[in-house]
């Protein structure tokens, strides 16, 4: 008997029903299957996204500074514009519990590879150990704390630290041919850690030293100012991370009559912050960190429409650091530390290669103030850095 063309076409509908059935059936007990449509999977081809995190001060005392640094990454993240980085900022203020939280989101909810540590000192001293534990590398362009990489082997910063800031501003202060010195110190961690390392130097080269400490953003020095003209030095060098601080010191210094010559560490490098200084010391000379190469600093200028500040420069080239090694095909944390041990660029800071302790060997500066201005000094190497050997003395 014939079949009907209808007929026909409903048993093979049937049949290819059950096929599929017991074509799904066999799958949905066997290994799961992944399948991607070939008119669809462009995808494929596509390098993973990457997350980076950055933690700093953006509100609170130090938001100044931590704006700064915030804006010198992403100005290095506008510059390399890689499809393929996710970076998110937080602010931690100074709190420790609130960096903590911090991290764990970024390597939990946002499965950060790397995280620029912009933290202040103690913040971010402590978050290093959590991601050294998750494997994930952590830059900072501003902790100079002795004993900062010292936490693990995933802790790397773009600043050199406090042990070669006190050589540096030792042989500074030898310089001036000057045979004793008072060290005038906030007694915050990070500004007792630069006194310790400069009274350090300034004692193996046989100067006359004394010191004088004063609370976080002290702003009556009247009893250290009178235990320093008792002393009468030939130098005080004074160390803070306090605006108001250096306000009242030298205001105080110079209604005291002191003729000391004057050296300042980095906050001093700010010439919005010295503008506000209504008279100063003949001879001032400061110590700061890099502030950027005149092409950064002009670029800063016309994105931000203001000068960076400290540790700007130096968070620019975390980010290039962190990006270049993931173009250079890092993808986790493992990776982008082995390939930051070898990488090396003229950064906006200065040249950028990290020695045997994970640091910049030297990126120190020397300015000196005049009339209230501001003036980098060209100076000959003092600690010489060479890029073929950056750990030569």
């Amino acid at each position: 008997m014939a079949i009907k063309a209808s007929s026909l076409s409903v048993i093979v509908a049937a049949f290819l029903v059950a096929g599929t059935l017991l074509w799904i059936g066999v799958i949905e007990e066997g290994t799961p299957t992944i399948t991607t449509s070939p008119l669809n999977n462009s995808s494929l081809n596509k390098p993973p996204t990457i997350k980076v995190g950055w933690i700093g001060p953006l509100s609170g005392n130090n938001s100044a500074i931590g704006e700064s640094m915030k804006r010198g990454a992403e100005l290095a993240d506008g510059d390399l514009n890689i499809d393929t980085i996710e970076t998110t900022f937080i602010d931690v203020q100074c709190n420790v519990e609130e960096a903590i939280k911090a991290v764990n989101k970024l390597l939990i909810e946002h499965k950060a590879q790397a995280i620029i540590n912009a933290a202040c000192s103690t913040v971010g001293l402590a978050i290093n150990p959590i991601a050294q534990q998750a494997r994930v590398v952590t830059i900072s362009p501003n902790n100079t704390t002795s004993q900062f990489t010292d936490t693990g082997d995933y802790v790397y910063r773009t600043v050199s630290g406090a042990l070669n800031f006190g050589k540096f501003a030792a042989q500074v202060v030898n310089n001036e041919k000057i045979t004793s010195v008072v060290v005038l110190h906030s007694n915050d961690e990070a500004s007792s850690n630069y006194q310790k390392m400069l009274l350090q130097h300034l004692q193996a080269s046989a100067m006359t030293t004394a010191s004088e400490s004063f609370s976080p953003d002290a702003t009556d020095f009247s009893v250290q100012l009178a235990n320093i003209k008792k002393i009468n030095p030939d130098g005080i060098f004074i160390i803070t991370n306090s605006e108001t601080s250096v306000l009242s010191a030298i205001e105080q210094i110079n209604r005291a009559s002191i003729t000391a010559k004057i050296f300042g560490s980095p906050i001093f490098s700010n010439q919005s912050l010295l503008s506000k200084i209504n008279a100063f010391p003949k001879k001032f000379l400061v110590i700061s960190s890099s502030r950027g190469s005149d092409e950064f600093i002009a670029r800063f200028k016309e994105i931000y429409n203001e000068s960076p500040k400290l540790f700007a420069a130096q968070s620019y080239d975390a980010f290039i650091a962190i990006a270049r090694s993931i173009e250079d095909g890092a993808d986790n944390g493992p990776l982008i530390r082995d390939r930051l041990k070898t990488i090396q660029f003229e950064g906006a800071s200065g040249y950028i290669q990290f020695n045997e302790k994970r640091e910049i060997q030297n990126n120190w500066q020397i300015y000196s103030v005049e009339n209230g201005l501001l003036t980098l000094k060209k100076q000959k190497p003092i600690l010489k850095t060479s890029p073929s050997n950056p750990d030569s003395p």
